[in-house]
């Protein structure tokens, strides 16, 4: 059920649809690493500029996220950058000792090599999940 045009092709439709994900992912991640949802104010302008800079240091999380990943496209070891992992790694150098600066950076590329050793057996686990089901005649196991 849809509300496009009858002769929208299928693959327009599904990729629309995966957007909205992409779109409440975003958001969740502003509330949870920019403050979007913490505001405590009584006037319009008040919300607006609370919103304006938490989605403005949002855009620069993800932009930051986006030049390392295209920069680290060449080491697959390590998973992507996520925008909390930026903002944990943007502490490093502000907030923490030496040796806690260290400490991070590792723990930082040991949790990037966890997630994407974990994205790969999660894919492995569903091409053999469907593999399985076109050998047994199109049912799912």
């Amino acid at each position: 059920m849809s509300n496009a045009p009858a002769d929208t092709p299928l693959l327009k439709l599904a990729q629309v649809a995966s957007t909205r994900y992409t779109v409440e992912r975003r958001i969740e991640e502003g509330k949870g690493e920019t403050g979007l949802d913490e505001y405590e104010v009584r006037y319009w302008h008040s919300w607006y500029r609370h919103i304006m800079l938490s989605m403005m240091a949002h855009a620069w999380l993800a932009s930051i996220r986006s030049r390392r990943s295209k920069e680290e496209a060449r080491e697959p070891v390590l998973g992507e950058l996520t925008v909390p992992e930026v903002r944990r790694l943007l502490e490093v150098p502000l907030l923490l000792p030496l040796r806690a600066r260290k400490w991070r950076l590792a723990w930082s590329d040991w949790r990037r090599a966890k997630r994407q050793q974990a994205r790969r057996s999660h894919c492995r686990h569903q091409l053999l999940h469907t593999l399985t089901g076109l050998i047994r005649g199109g049912q799912s196991a």
